[in-house]
């Protein structure tokens, strides 16, 4: 037993050690692996931007069905006015958590981007 945690800990003592080591001895490593991580941000940003184009184009396209096919198709009552709220809350409630992220995802990014000021306050 004691010999796999010695050899997990000389693992670890190379992986979190030795590796970080060698990896900031290359010249210009930080602003690489800063270049690397805002490349990645952007990335999600833009994968997120995409869902909301995605939504937003099929909430558009309900909206131009419901105005071209009008009223003849189902007459309002209280059980088709509950299903398009409903529907209207979770297109709503998607887009706000589809907003939230990018904005938390951009926020981490200036964040990173000046070590983290408002964490050191």
């Amino acid at each position: 037993m004691e010999e796999a945690l010695s050899a997990a800990a000389a693992v670890q003592r190379v992986w979190f050690i030795h590796v970080p080591d060698l990896a900031l001895s290359v010249p210009h490593a930080p602003k690489i692996i800063r270049f690397g991580f805002f490349y990645i941000i952007a990335q999600a940003l833009g994968l997120l931007w995409g869902f909301v184009v995605i939504m937003l184009q099929a909430l558009s396209r309900r909206f131009a069905e419901r105005l071209m096919l009008g009223d003849d198709e189902e007459e309002l009552n209280f059980q088709t006015a509950v299903m398009l709220m409903a529907r209207c809350y979770v297109m709503f409630s998607t887009l706000r958590m589809l907003f939230l992220l990018a904005g938390g995802l951009w926020a981490f990014a200036w964040e990173a981007a000046g070590d983290f000021p408002t964490i050191r306050k």
